[in-house]
């Protein structure tokens, strides 16, 4: 039986604990602190400048208006952002317009 390691700083003991689970893991000390300190992938790409979705439009509703909205919404399985912004753009699925720019009072 191997004799008990006497631990007396941080350091040792997180040395300690790193060399552990590498023996759990069955590669060296190295190959895991190689592992853990590794930088990390960042997250998506950044959309390009004409994707982003950066300006509002704004409007007042009356509680009711939106909730009618959000129930609209709910029926399509749409997101309710999705299907407001698709709604004043005229681009919601099943939309007969051919200009996703022509709202429907222009029809």
């Amino acid at each position: 039986m191997s004799k008990p390691t006497v631990i007396r700083t941080a350091r040792q003991l997180a040395e300690h604990a790193l060399a552990e689970a590498a023996a759990r893991a069955g590669m060296s000390p190295e190959r895991m602190r190689e592992l853990l300190t590794a930088p990390r992938k960042p997250g998506r790409p950044p959309k390009a400048p004409d994707e982003r979705r950066g300006c509002e439009i704004r409007a007042q509703a009356t509680a009711a208006e939106v909730a009618a909205a959000k129930a609209r919404a709910a029926e399509a399985g749409m997101v309710y952002a999705d299907f407001v912004r698709g709604s004043v753009l005229g681009t919601l699925p099943g939309s007969t317009s051919s200009d996703p720019g022509q709202t429907r009072a222009a029809k």
